[in-house]
């Protein structure tokens, strides 16, 4: 499934549409076995959603929220989507976390990502962000987990429901 806002919907939308994919994800039995087959490991979870999924933004103008079916599926994802893959597995695992919006320049809300009580889950940091990263193979792609994005000038929090 997923969940598209053309011109309409803002970063509050997005929110409540992300909560929504993740609460579809947690009820389907794919994601309660993926869960239940990764390690307690909050940078092995990282990883494998990192491994199994390509940033590409969406088309301007449009906003999809995929959930992580959906997401894991087609291969392909932006940082809302990531958000929702990270946030449906580890919920599945009980491991608190929030989805955090954040702004690099104290005008509208340009990134979001996951965090939990420990760690930051940003998949999208270092990721070719032209749409391109898709064609590297994994081996040439870096994750950087646990590192928080630069020169944020406002920001909030959302816990997963």
């Amino acid at each position: 499934m997923k969940i598209n806002f053309t011109n309409r919907g803002d970063s509050t939308d997005t929110i409540k549409a992300m909560q929504k994919a993740v609460e579809i994800g947690r009820n389907y039995l794919g994601a309660i076995k993926l869960a239940k087959s990764l390690p307690n490991d909050e940078r092995e979870i990282f990883n494998f959603v990192f491994e199994n999924i390509c940033y590409v933004p969406d088309e301007n103008g449009n906003q999809t929220v995929r959930t992580l079916k959906r997401s894991l599926k087609e291969g392909i994802g932006n940082c809302v989507d990531y958000s929702v893959c990270l946030a449906t597995i580890l919920s599945l695992k009980g491991i608190p976390c929030y989805f955090k919006k954040i702004s690099q320049t104290g005008k509208g809300f340009d990134h979001v990502y996951v965090i939990t009580d420990n760690h930051v889950l940003d998949a999208v940091q270092g990721q070719d962000q032209s749409g391109s990263e898709y064609l590297k193979p994994n081996y040439l792609r870096t994750p950087k987990f646990n590192q928080e994005v630069k020169n944020i000038k406002k920001f909030k929090i959302y816990k997963v429901i």
